[in-house]
């Protein structure tokens, strides 16, 4: 400890192995009194080290060589987890990549710290947030396409985890599997001996990544929180646009695998699935409310037409969900009573709309949601499970936004809706006017 508190004088005169062993040794020690002041100034000599990073004698150079050290504190000693993101913010990318099991672990030690800092909640949660952010964006900034993988995987199983299809409606996230604090997401995922062969993207990978921990961020916290995450996963997906069709594939499936686990996985749209209720799709409905970040992460994935292909169960479920509870509703009682249903029928079709699955004007439908009847909205989105049934082929080839049908059959509910209710949608009626609309209308 004399010699890291000397060292910003004499630094150059000591043994070039000098300072690794040293803080090798203390690291080793977890000696929490000890270790505090070690990292207080080793992130002074970071902040003054000009050395060159191929300099084996640089700071930088034996902060990585002692980097899984580094993600085990992060996890381990919450106490010291600020110091340690201080230093992770001005490490620079190294030469000599770390192996593959040490950015494995790396990826878990940021998620384990990202649970921690939540499950604290004290007054300085968004900022140990926005300086978790930052850390994370640098080692973003490096490339590494393993990186950027597991911190999807890891993330999500955080954020969105497993919800059992056979959940009931009432379920409370309070009555959730108990927080298990006694080994880190490391810990566990190594005890599975096949995750080392496991390079290549898989859902047996993205499952062994499980964990069942999950945190409600407070509140009055959830638009910043929101946002913070947000940015996190549009730098995760289009730092690197080589990596990004891969990486938007990775975030598809680990979404659909925790949202609808156990899920039918063929596209079909039967009619049977949009008559009658169903426990899973009653169950998605009250996750999507719960979870905005959903939505966000679905739009994202709207950027690639193929990749969002994965997603359509997640579409046909909540569709269908949809539809039974329009019908269900008291046909004359105004959609805006039910705000719930409201805003998710907007962001369903506002989805359909940037991943170009529907054509004009069924992808401008949402704007008559407010001033429209709880049974208008059913008829509305019944037509559009019509067409996407109709159209389910022509949506699974790459052409389907050039080649994507325009039926006159789709429009005539549309048309019957307006002239229904036309007194309270005049002022938007231009976006419809191209439907040439008539005196007397037939939805059949």
């Amino acid at each position: 400890l004399d010699i890291l508190q000397d060292i910003h004088l004499e630094f150059e005169y000591y043994y070039p192995n000098c300072l690794h062993d040293v803080l090798n040794l203390i690291f080793e020690q977890n000696d929490s009194s000890k270790l505090s002041i070690c990292l207080e100034n080793l992130l002074q000599l970071i902040l003054i080290d000009e050395r060159p990073l191929l300099n084996n004698r640089s700071i930088q150079s034996t902060i990585w060589s002692l980097i899984d050290h580094f993600s085990r504190l992060l996890n381990e000693n919450s106490i010291n987890s600020n110091l340690i993101l201080q230093i992770c913010l001005q490490l620079k990318c190294y030469e000599t990549q770390p192996t593959y099991e040490q950015i494995l672990q790396i990826a878990c030690s940021f998620t384990d710290i990202h649970m921690k800092i939540i499950e604290d909640s004290d007054n300085n949660l968004i900022d140990n947030l926005i300086l978790w952010r930052d850390a994370l964006l640098n080692f973003i900034h490096f490339k590494n396409h393993d990186f950027h993988l597991f911190i999807i995987i890891t993330l999500i199983d955080f954020i969105i985890p497993k919800l059992s299809p056979f959940d009931k409606l009432d379920d409370a996230n309070i009555n959730r599997q108990p927080i298990d604090t006694s080994n880190s997401l490391l810990e566990q995922n190594l005890s599975i001996n096949t995750i080392n062969s496991n390079r290549a993207l898989s859902r047996s990978f993205k499952r062994n990544l499980v964990n069942d921990r999950f945190t409600k961020v407070p509140f009055q916290y959830i638009e910043q929180y929101t946002i913070l995450m947000t940015s996190i996963f549009n730098e995760l997906i289009y730092n690197d646009n080589t990596q990004k069709p891969q990486l938007l594939t990775c975030l598809a499936t680990t979404l659909i695998d925790n949202i609808l686990p156990d899920s039918i996985t063929d596209l079909q749209f039967d009619d049977d699935q949009c008559k009658t209720p169903n426990e899973r799709n009653l169950a998605l409905i009250k996750r999507l409310d719960e979870q905005p970040l959903v939505w966000i992460l679905l739009e994202i994935i709207t950027t690639d037409t193929n990749t969002f292909q994965l997603c359509l169960p997640i579409i046909r479920c909540l569709l269908s969900a949809l539809i039974v509870q329009w019908e269900n509703f008291r046909g004359e009682d105004r959609a805006k009573t039910y705000s719930k249903q409201l805003t998710l029928s907007t962001n369903l079709i506002i989805l359909l709309k940037k991943a170009r699955y529907l054509p004009s004007p069924l992808n401008e439908i949402y704007e008559l949601f407010p001033f429209i009847t709880a049974y208008d909205c059913f008829i509305l989105l019944l037509n559009i499970w019509n067409y996407l049934k109709q159209n389910q082929q022509l949506l699974a080839t790459k052409s389907q936004q050039q080649n994507i049908m325009r039926d006159s059959l789709y429009f005539d509910p549309i048309r019957f809706v307006i002239q229904t209710n036309i007194a309270d949608v005049g002022h938007i009626v231009e976006h419809f006017l191209y439907l040439q609309l008539q005196t007397t209308v037939s939805i059949t």
